[in-house]
């Protein structure tokens, strides 16, 4: 019975440790302390020269983004220019097509006229069929 007692004394005093968060603590506490102190022997640069580095990268990057904007909107702006010019272009050349083949369809039209009343002039002197001929 001794035994179980001692074992049972251990075992409070362990429940008793985590109830208190104790070991957490200690364990939080141990984990700080070595982390900063491998932190120290790793960084590369004072903390002063680490915020200039950010400092100017980021100055960097915002100068980039600045010059890729202004690039961006010069090429849109010329691919507008470019579209417009197309288009214009296209438009000269459908205008023209339709000019063209209205003028076709009015030679046409005349042409056709003139047959119909060359036709009705010479139809006189022929003579008609018998029922009036084929009516269209």
């Amino acid at each position: 019975m001794n035994a179980t007692n001692e074992d049972r004394t251990f075992q409070d005093r362990r429940y008793d440790d985590r109830s208190t968060g104790m070991g957490f603590v200690c364990g939080l506490l141990t984990g700080v302390t070595v982390g900063a102190g491998l932190a120290m022997l790793f960084a590369p640069k004072a903390g002063a020269d680490m915020r200039r580095d950010l400092a100017d990268g980021a100055s960097d990057l915002g100068r980039t983004a600045k010059d890729t904007w202004q690039e961006v909107t010069t090429s849109a702006g010329a691919a507008v220019q470019k579209g417009r010019e197309v288009y214009e272009q296209a438009k000269g050349t459908v205008q023209n097509a339709a000019d063209t083949a209205s003028k076709s369809v009015d030679r046409v039209k005349t042409a056709v006229k003139d047959a119909a009343d060359d036709l009705s002039a010479t139809s006189g002197s022929f003579p008609r069929p018998a029922g009036g001929g084929p009516r269209y």
